[in-house]
C-alpha cells in the first residue's frame, strides 16, 4: 500500500517508519523524502526529532545486520518474503532492541505492534510481536559466514555485497573492513569559514557556545569540525550573519584545488545548493563573474538565498541543462568550468547511508555515461587555455579514470594539467601521479571524492 505522509502525526516511530518505506517505494534518496516531512517535523520535540533521526540513519546504516537477524529469527519464513511494511516495522523495532539502550525492549516491542495497526498491518500484529518478543527474550545470536569472507563484512559492516566484493579487489579485505566502519561512523559537521566576514580562530571562540567540542579541520585552512551540537545550525546567529558554510573538508579541498582566479567568467555547472559556488567566491574575493547553474529552479532559489546570507556578490543563478548541447552563444566563453557531476554518492556514505541500497553495480556505467555527456557538452564552452575541473563524491573507477579516459578519447583538444609546484602544500597529500585528486573516509576522515583538471588547447 502507498506510503502517505500524515500531517497531523507526531509519532516519530511512525513518521520514521514513512520515511523508510517511502525511500523503498519510490526509489528515490532520503534527502528528496526528507522534504516532504520538513512541516512534520516541526512540530517534533527536540527528544521525538533525535529519535526521528536515530531510526532512519539506523536502520538504514545496520540493515543487512537486521535483515539476517531477523531472517534466523523468522524460523520457516524467510524475511525477504514479508510485505516492505512488515519488513520496515520489524526493522525499526529491532534496531531499538540491538541498538537504543535507553528504550526498554518491552517498549520497542509494544510500539512495533501499535505501528503496524498504524501502517493497516493489523492482521500481522500476532507475528510481529511474537518475532521480537523471540529475540528479546533469547537475546540475539545468530550464526555468520567465516569473518575472512566478503559475505561476513556485508552482513556485519551492512553493506551490499556487490559493493564489498568490488573494493575487495582494489583495496583487499582488511582495508574494505575499515572503509566500511568509517563510513558507518556517525561524521561531524564541517564548516568552512567566511574568511571576508571573520577568522577561524574568532569563529570558534563564538560558536563554543553553541557545541560541547570544536577543532579546526587538519588539511583545509579555513575548514572547523564541529561535535555535539546543543541546537540545530541554522538557529546560531553567526550562521544567520554569514560567518560560516556548512561543506565537508574534502569538498573544501577541491575548492581550493579549482583554484579560481579574480576577474574571471567562471561556470558551477550542477551548483546544487551552491556549497562549491559560496567557495569560489571566497577564494576570488567577489571579484569574478560566477555562473550558478543548475536544471532544478526549487535548488537555484535555495542557492540565491544563500549567497545572499553570504554576501557572495559575484554569483548569478543560472537555469542550465548540461544532458543536451548548450548554445553556442557559451563557445569559448568561460575562463574556467567546474563540474560536480551527478553521480552515485558513493563516497558519501557516512552522511546518505541510504546511498547504500539505492543502487546496483549497473547504475555506475549510466552514471558514467551522463558524466561523459556532460563533459561534452560543456566542453565548447571553455576558451582556448581554459581551465575544466571534473568531480564527483564517488571512489568507484567507473566514475572516476573511466570517465576521463573517455572524455579524452572524445575530445583530444583536452588534456589532463597538473603540476605539483602550483598547488598549495596541504593537497599534495591528495594527489597521484596521474594528477587525480583522491580523497577517502577511512584514510584522511573526509568524505570519498575524485577530481581531476583538464585545460583545453590553444585554438
Amino acid at each position: 500500500m502507498p506510503v502517505t505522509v500524515q500531517k497531523k502525526s507526531s509519532d516519530p516511530r511512525y513518521l520514521s517508519a514513512q520515511v523508510l518505506l517511502k525511500i523503498e517505494e519510490k526509489k528515490i534518496l532520503l534527502d528528496q523524502v526528507l522534504d516532504d516531512f520538513s512541516e512534520v517535523r516541526q512540530t517534533l520535540s527536540a527528544k521525538d526529532n533525535a529519535l526521528f533521526n536515530a531510526l532512519i540513519y539506523g536502520v538504514l546504516r545496520s540493515r543487512s545486520k537486521l535483515d539476517h537477524i531477523l531472517d534466523h529469527y523468522l524460523n520457516n519464513t524467510s524475511f525477504s518474503s514479508l510485505s516492505l511494511t512488515i519488513q520496515t516495522i520489524l526493522r525499526v523495532g529491532l534496531y531499538q532492541v540491538a541498538y537504543m539502550d535507553r528504550i526498554p525492549s518491552s517498549a520497542a516491542v509494544n510500539t512495533s505492534v501499535e505501528l503496524a495497526k498504524k501502517l493497516n498491518e493489523s492482521h500481522a500484529t500476532g507475528f510481529i510481536n511474537a518475532v521480537l518478543r523471540k529475540i528479546t527474550r533469547e537475546g540475539i545470536q545468530v550464526p555468520l559466514p567465516t569473518s575472512s569472507s566478503p559475505e561476513y563484512i556485508a552482513i556485519t559492516a551492512s553493506f551490499p555485497l556487490w559493493l564489498i566484493n568490488r573494493w575487495k579487489e582494489r583495496y583487499g579485505l582488511e582495508e574494505t573492513r575499515s572503509l566500511c566502519d568509517k563510513m558507518n561512523e556517525i561524521p561531524p559537521i564541517t564548516i568552512r569559514v567566511n574568511s571576508m566576514r571573520t577568522t577561524r580562530t574568532d569563529l570558534i571562540q563564538k560558536l563554543s557556545r553553541h557545541a560541547r567540542n570544536l577543532e579546526p579541520t587538519q588539511y583545509s585552512p579555513l575548514g572547523i569540525r564541529i561535535f555535539h551540537l546543543e541546537s540545530p545550525i541554522e538557529t546560531w546567529p553567526e550562521y544567520k550573519k554569514g560567518l560560516f558554510q556548512v561543506q565537508d573538508e574534502a569538498a573544501q579541498l577541491i575548492g581550493y584545488f579549482f583554484d579560481p582566479k579574480k576577474n574571471e567568467t567562471i561556470l558551477d555547472a550542477c551548483a546544487g545548493l551552491g556549497g562549491k559556488t559560496g567557495h569560489m567566491a571566497l577564494i576570488v574575493q567577489n571579484e569574478a563573474t560566477i555562473i550558478a547553474a543548475d536544471i532544478y529552479p526549487n535548488k537555484l532559489q535555495q542557492l540565491s538565498a544563500e549567497m545572499k546570507r553570504l554576501q557572495a556578490m559575484c554569483v548569478t543563478p543560472k537555469e542550465m541543462d548540461f544532458s543536451k548541447p548548450l548554445s553556442t552563444t557559451y563557445n569559448n566563453y568561460f575562463d574556467r568550468i567546474f563540474l560536480d557531476a551527478p553521480c552515485s554518492g558513493l563516497g558519501v556514505i557516512r552522511r546518505n547511508p541510504d546511498t547504500k541500497w539505492a543502487f546496483d553495480k549497473k547504475d555506475l556505467k549510466t552514471f558514467q555515461r551522463q558524466q561523459v555527456q556532460f563533459l561534452e557538452h560543456i566542453a565548447p564552452t571553455l576558451k582556448p587555455n581554459g581551465i575544466l575541473l571534473y568531480a564527483v563524491c564517488s571512489m568507484e573507477a567507473a566514475e572516476n579514470e573511466k570517465v576521463v579516459q573517455t572524455f579524452l578519447k572524445k575530445q583530444p583538444d583536452f588534456d589532463i594539467i597538473f603540476d605539483k609546484n602550483m598547488l598549495p602544500n596541504f593537497l599534495e597529500p591528495f594527489i597521484d601521479e596521474n594528477g587525480f585528486l583522491r580523497t577517502y573516509p577511512h584514510q584522511h576522515d573526509m568524505d570519498g571524492f575524485f577530481a581531476v583538471k583538464f585545460t583545453k588547447h590553444p585554438a
